[in-house]
């Protein structure tokens, strides 16, 4: 084997890094909407936090190994930085300080959202997508995927509620059952989204760099 050959796998290897790490950020907002696993005894909240934290970890370490390959490091620097980790140090205060024990720091009984586990992951994941989704193209990507799936999970639920399909799982027989968790998610979540889509369909800058473009498909969209 020469070096050449061996050089050749290595920058292969290097080059697979950003496409992973691109790759995890388009999973994590077409899948967490509509993930659920029913063999298990928590169908929704559970599983969507392991998805998260496995696309947001392996997000991350192709992220650094980005940046170890291209030998830079790079962070951008605001002000708008300091609140996620001043939040996250308020949030572990209050962990260390709690008697809830296993509750607190990994979730349970529906309230896994609200973790140590979840909100570290959170925080990651804000500088994570700050620095992926930096230009128009990725936030395009990063938006279809988000309304795709969100419309998926809408289908399901109005579905569901006039009985005209239910998805073949007995706890899916409900008139309620929604991918996002109880209705009343499933009503916050929708109303943001749908804000969210027409905001930047709306201020969306003319052109080829528009997040939602101005044919048919952005209207669709």
């Amino acid at each position: 084997m020469t070096l050449s050959s061996v050089g050749g796998k290595n920058a292969k290897l290097w080059d697979l890094f950003p496409k992973v790490s691109r790759g995890s950020l388009y999973l994590l907002f077409f899948l967490v909407p509509l993930f659920f696993l029913p063999w298990t005894s928590d169908v929704i909240e559970v599983n969507k936090q392991i998805l998260f934290v496995v696309l947001t970890v392996l997000g991350l370490l192709s992220w650094f190994g980005t940046m170890v390959s291209s030998k830079q490091l790079s962070f951008k620097a605001d002000w708008i930085n300091v609140v996620p980790g001043v939040f996250l140090i308020s949030i572990l205060v209050s962990s260390i300080l709690s008697l809830s024990g296993y509750q607190t720091w990994v979730g349970q009984v529906s309230q896994e959202y609200g973790s140590f586990l979840s909100v570290v992951l959170f925080v990651l994941f804000f500088y994570f997508v700050m620095h992926e989704a930096s230009n128009t193209r990725v936030q395009h990507k990063v938006l279809v995927a988000l309304l795709l799936s969100s419309a998926i999970s809408g289908l399901v639920t109005i579905f569901g509620m006039f009985d005209l399909l239910h998805l073949p799982f007995s706890f899916a027989a409900s008139k309620g059952f929604s991918t996002i968790g109880t209705i009343n998610s499933f009503i916050g979540f929708m109303s943001i989204i749908m804000f969210l889509g027409f905001a930047m369909w709306m201020v969306s800058h003319k052109g080829e760099d528009r997040i939602i473009p101005s044919n048919g498909f952005g209207i669709f969209q």
